[in-house]
């Protein structure tokens, strides 16, 4: 596959990607999602990340969920996104595409903070505070060697 067909956009991916594409494809997941959240956010650097994260303007997915805010803040594998939680994208379906470790399950229902791994990346997603049956943040990064 050339990198024409790998470069897509935000409007092209579904949050189901956000989850998923890192877990199975590794640093050419992550990089394809990053490239895609850096050409409507944009990576400006020279200002602080405050003042970025309040200029974003929010994209809807092919899927109909939306990204309020991307943040990667330095240069290496690691990127944090908000969701809204209208329409919320459902904690379980997030537990479905992610397989969390089934030992820790009891204590990511307690917290609302659940954690995956695969091809040496991890995803970490969070229930928002007054719907937990909702994912609004999630935590993307390679797992260090």
């Amino acid at each position: 596959m050339n990198e024409k067909n790998q470069r897509e956009t935000l409007s092209e991916l579904t949050a189901a990607d956000l989850l998923i594409l890192p877990l199975r494809e590794g640093t050419a997941g992550f990089d394809r999602l990053d490239q895609a959240l850096q050409d409507h956010f944009g990576s400006n650097n020279a200002i602080g990340a405050t003042i970025r994260l309040e200029a974003q303007q929010p994209v809807t997915l092919h899927d109909g969920y939306v990204i309020r805010r991307y943040l990667r803040p330095d240069s290496s594998r690691h990127l944090l996104v908000e969701l809204d939680s209208e329409p919320c994208f459902p904690v379980a379906r997030g537990v479905e595409l992610t397989e969390p470790d089934p030992r820790w399950m009891d204590y990511y229902q307690q917290t609302g903070i659940y954690k995956a791994a695969g091809a040496g990346m991890s995803v970490g997603f969070a229930a928002d505070g007054f719907r937990r049956e909702c994912i609004t943040s999630l935590e993307i990064a390679k797992i260090p060697e």
